[in-house]
Formats: C-alpha cells, structure tokens, sequence
C-alpha cells in the first residue's frame, strides 16, 4: 500500500459526510493546553507534517504541535 503525505492537506472521516479533505489552512481547537495556547483556543494550521514520534504534527503561527492536542473543526456540508 501506498501512503500519500501531503503537507497542505488532511484527509478526515466524518459521519455526515464519508472521507473529505481538508486542505489548509484549516481551524482545529486545542484541547490539552500547550506553551502559549489554551484549551478552548481555536487555531488555524497552515502544514501537516509526517512524525515518527507523534504520527502528525500540525504547524500553527509558526510552531510545530502533536496532532492529539487538538481536535479538527469540520464546517456542515449541505445536503
């Protein structure tokens, strides 16, 4: 199997919708505070980056944080 990493865009599953990307700069908020970032803060990525360590880190104003600290906003699609 081939894996596709694309810096500027993030596939995620929905229930409302199937499979959809994101491309960024998408809004996530954070849930686990972090340096200067709060919980409850919405934030905007403008990368994805691939990470042994922590699978996926998301730069955000310049700084790079693990996936797991925040959670995707996805807007409604219509129907």
């Amino acid at each position: 199997m081939q894996v596709i990493i694309d810096k500027h865009s993030l596939l995620v599953l929905t229930k409302e919708s199937g499979l959809k990307r994101l491309k960024t700069p998408f809004n996530v908020i954070c849930i686990v505070a972090v340096k200067t970032i709060i919980v409850g803060d919405k934030c905007e990525v403008d990368l994805v980056i691939k990470c042994s360590v922590y699978r996926l880190k998301y730069r955000i104003k310049g700084q790079l944080y693990p996936y797991y600290l925040f959670i995707v906003c996805i807007d409604k699609v219509p129907p």
